[in-house]
Formats: C-alpha cells, structure tokens, sequence
C-alpha cells in the first residue's frame, strides 16, 4: 500500500510506534477498567466513568490496530499476542476503594497517567509523518483532553458518597 507523506514533517510513526500507541492505550484500558471496579461500592458514578473510560481505550485500540493493519505495518497475529500481554490487570494492595483519601489518591494518579498520555498523544501527533494516521491521531488528542477534564471533575468532593448504612454493607 502506498503511504503519503506530509512534506512538513519529517518522521514517520514506523511499525514500533504503531505498536507503542496500541500497547499504551491497551495498558491504560486496563486501569481503567480496574479502577472502574475499585470505585464500585465507594462511587458508583466514578466507577463508571472509569468503566467508559475503558471502553474509550479499547475502541482506540481497535481503530489504531484497523489503521497500522491497513498501513500493512502490523500483522493481526502480531496484535493479537501483544493484546493477550496485556489483558492481565495490574496487581493492588486494597482493591476496594474505602475512603475519600484512598479515593483522592487514585484519582489524582489517574488524572496523572491521563495527563501524560495527552502528553504522549500530542508528542506522536508532531512526529507523525504519515497522512493516513493524522485524522485519527488528532481524534485521540482531542479525546484524550476530555478524558483528562473529565477525571479532574470526578474527584471525591464533586459527588456523593454511598449513605454510611450502605456503604458498610458494601465493604463487609
């Protein structure tokens, strides 16, 4: 297939980068998705912004794997092993969330990591040479600013916590 160049830039998003974006939006599906059932007894609106937020990562990495298979630069049994790499969640000490400094600290960390892959996201963005991955890299770059104003808005004192009663039936 034959790719066109943007002459203002002048670097391609090679095979490895195509897979770095993969990996890295796979890896933070999975946090996400973690935190979604940490924050799920505790705060039932953040678990599920953390549960769409999820969602969000995987339709991505679907769309970058659509878009670096149709550039012939990835083959599908080679995203389908680094998919399986990555499935596994990560390990935690205290799973559940049971407090709002607990939950103010996940968040935070979240709100981090979101950061920084906005950072990333508009890093590749810059670098990228390639015309056809311009379109869904500056799609990404704009999800994830909203991803990151949405994470900052869900902090523990902007909603409601379970009533004591229920919350202790939660966590017993």
């Amino acid at each position: 297939m034959l790719v066109a160049l943007d002459s203002k830039k002048t670097a391609l998003l090679p095979e490895e980068g195509s897979l770095r974006a993969i990996a890295h939006e796979a890896e933070e599906g999975a946090l996400y998705y973690q935190l979604s059932l940490r924050f799920l007894a505790y705060q039932p609106a953040v678990s599920r912004l953390f549960d769409i937020l999820a969602d969000e990562c995987r339709e991505r990495v679907r769309s970058l794997a659509h878009t670096a298979e149709r550039m012939q630069l990835v083959e599908r049994a080679t995203l389908k092993a680094n998919a399986q790499v990555l499935a596994a969640t990560p390990a935690c000490s205290h799973f559940f969330v049971t407090d709002e400094a607990m939950a103010s600290r996940l968040i935070r960390e979240a709100q981090q990591r979101a950061e920084q892959s906005l950072a990333c996201y508009r890093f590749w963005f810059g670098l990228n040479a390639v015309t056809a991955w311009q379109p869904l890299l500056k799609e990404i770059v704009e999800q994830k600013r909203a991803e990151c104003r949405l994470i900052a808005e869900s902090v523990p004192g902007n909603l409601p916590t379970l009533s004591p009663i229920l919350s202790e039936r939660c966590i017993a």
